[in-house]
């Protein structure tokens, strides 16, 4: 006599090693309750390995929205405390450089002794970092760039100018002379986002609300 699930030969009446049930109709009850502990086993397994997929989703989600909404920060910059030029000024004698502009040169205050941020290739430096606005240089090129982070827009664009004219020690007809552009991130204002407003007070530059 053969079992009917294994093939193997059943010596007398009673059950196959495999655990399926004896010629009788009988079943032994250990190969059932192994077969109990292996369907825990496994079902406490897939629910491990549920909570870790989920838990890494969380995770790249949380990441993906930190590379969303960065930091006003330089890559791989030193920071200082976020504060105007003037106020890291030690004292002494004012020292300037010149930048050279399609226009002339313009002098202004050497802000790369005391940046709020700068870069270790020391190419790009943040000269005031607030919460309503950003103003960074760009050394290969003599650009500025200013990032509006608050609203209303109009008022963080003219606080930043006012700080840009003190933090260079220039006026605005030389800061006019210059390569900047004013932005809007999109995380700010996703439809004012993308365009350069450029200082209120030089010609061309368009209105903002």
């Amino acid at each position: 006599m053969f079992c009917t699930q294994c093939g193997e030969q059943l010596e007398g009446t009673g059950p196959c090693k495999c655990g399926a049930p004896s010629p009788l109709g009988l079943v032994t009850g250990q190969p059932q309750q192994k077969t109990k502990r292996t369907d825990v086993v496994n079902i406490t397994l897939r629910v491990l390995s549920l909570l870790i997929f989920v838990a890494s989703v969380g995770l790249l989600a949380a990441k993906f929205a930190s590379l969303a909404n960065p930091p006003a920060r330089i890559p791989g910059s030193s920071s200082a405390k976020a504060r105007s030029t003037a106020d890291r000024k030690s004292g002494g004698p004012e020292t300037r450089f010149a930048i050279h502009t399609a226009h002339g040169d313009v002098s202004v205050i050497d802000f790369r002794q005391h940046p709020a941020q700068v870069s270790s290739d020391k190419t790009s430096f943040v000269v005031e970092n607030t919460d309503s606005f950003v103003i960074a240089f760009y050394a290969p090129d003599s650009s500025f760039n200013i990032a509006l982070e608050s609203k209303p827009l109009k008022l963080a664009r003219a606080n930043a100018e006012k700080a840009f004219l003190r933090d260079l020690g220039i006026s605005q007809n030389d800061a006019c002379k210059l390569l900047i552009s004013v932005g809007v991130p999109i995380s700010v204002d996703y439809s004012a986002a993308g365009k350069d407003y450029g200082l209120s007070f030089c010609s061309g530059s368009p209105p903002i609300e």
